[in-house]
């Protein structure tokens, strides 16, 4: 049916929305030096923030920084997201403020505002240590290489920073009675003894102390693992290449070149990156060196698999590092063996063979 001409109402305004996705998210300002209320020992102190906009970007011309009531000129860093300032003169001793304002390209602004105190007198202190990765592996393959040495000092020291083994034993010196600033501070370790050579794998403190006097004062202390083995399998079989049934079992062995989760991977057909394919899993703790499972030609629901052909993947993982072998091996899964005929069914008085119970196949995943 049409519409008529009066049905229509003349004074009808059609509305169109526009839906936008704008951002409301201000900017996140963290992670300030020195922290609040702590005390530092130096009057030229670092000030500095982290500030993070991942929606809409900052705006770089509205950062601005105060102290005590007056604006300082600062940086920021786009790699590390720091806005800091460095102080050019003498602070006094007692409290100070900061604040920080920053607008992201939306409009959105956010604020922090916190405190600090200068007493010269007081110790220095090293805080905030942190090593990372851990553990790391300086292998040269290109990752998790470099053992990352993070710091903070809350005045400006003199100090020696090594590396030591489980013994105490000095295997790298990366300061020797060197100067630092108040502040935060970054080193790397490459894993190499002070002699050149690649230090073994194993356990290692990375010790920070103050210099008083010609004394080690203050010493803090953080444990990092170095594993230079790559993460590897070898020694793979899968065996035999055939097997029946409810009679045999696939033998599947692999050798870690670490302690690591191995998980075998059991595929139909021979495709062994879809793990829609894969008909059983199995996961054990495996030890570096020899190691050895069985499959039972059961899948995950503990049936039995349809004959035809399968694949083995082998994976391990050890937390930081993994390794794969994608096909380790193919098997041929045959059919039930035949039964005897007592144990399928029975003859009567005609000599004709009767089924009493479940034929063997349906014990098969899938069978109807």
């Amino acid at each position: 049916m049409g519409a008529k001409p009066e049905d229509f109402n003349a004074n009808f305004v059609p509305t169109i929305v526009f839906l936008t996705s704008k951002d409301e998210v201000p900017p996140v300002i963290s992670d300030p030096t020195p922290k609040e209320d702590k005390v530092i020992q130096t009057a030229t102190p670092t000030i500095a923030v982290t500030i993070a906009d991942l929606l809409s970007s900052l705006n770089l011309s509205s950062l601005r920084m105060t102290l005590d009531v007056q604006q300082v000129n600062t940086t920021y860093d786009l790699a590390t997201r720091r806005f800091s300032y460095r102080s050019t003169q003498n602070l006094p001793e007692g409290t100070h403020t900061v604040v920080v304002e920053a607008t992201d390209l939306d409009g959105n602004t956010a604020r922090k505002e916190w405190r600090f105190n200068i007493r010269l007198g007081a110790p220095v202190e090293i805080t905030d240590l942190r090593v990372s990765p851990n553990p790391f592996s300086p292998n040269g393959d290109g990752i998790d290489d470099v053992l990352n040495i993070h710091f903070r000092l809350s005045g400006d020291a003199v100090l020696t920073i090594t590396v030591v083994d489980s013994q105490n034993n000095i295997v790298k010196t990366l300061a020797n009675e060197q100067p630092f600033a108040q502040g935060e501070h970054d080193l790397t370790w490459d894993g190499k003894k002070d002699d050149g050579e690649m230090a073994p794998a194993g356990t290692y403190g990375v010790r920070i102390a103050i210099i008083r006097e010609g004394r080690q004062t203050n010493i803090v202390e953080a444990k990092a693992t170095a594993d230079q083995e790559p993460l590897s399998i070898s020694g793979v079989s899968v065996t035999p290449e055939r097997t029946k049934l409810t009679k045999e079992t696939l033998s599947v062995a692999f050798n870690p070149s670490q302690d690591a989760k191995v998980t075998v991977k059991v595929y139909l057909g021979e495709n062994t990156e879809d793990d829609g394919y894969a008909v059983r899993t199995i996961t054990i703790d495996g030890k570096k060196g020899s190691n050895a499972m069985s499959w039972d030609g059961k899948d995950d629901n503990s049936r039995f698999v349809k004959p035809g052909t399968y694949a083995v993947a082998i994976e391990a993982d050890n937390i930081t590092l993994a390794s794969r072998v994608p096909l380790a091996g193919k098997v041929t899964v045959l059919s039930l063996p035949d039964l005897l005929a007592a144990g399928i069914g029975s003859i009567d008085q005609r000599k004709r063979t009767k089924q009493v119970g479940r034929s063997p196949s349906s014990h098969l995943a899938g069978a109807e």
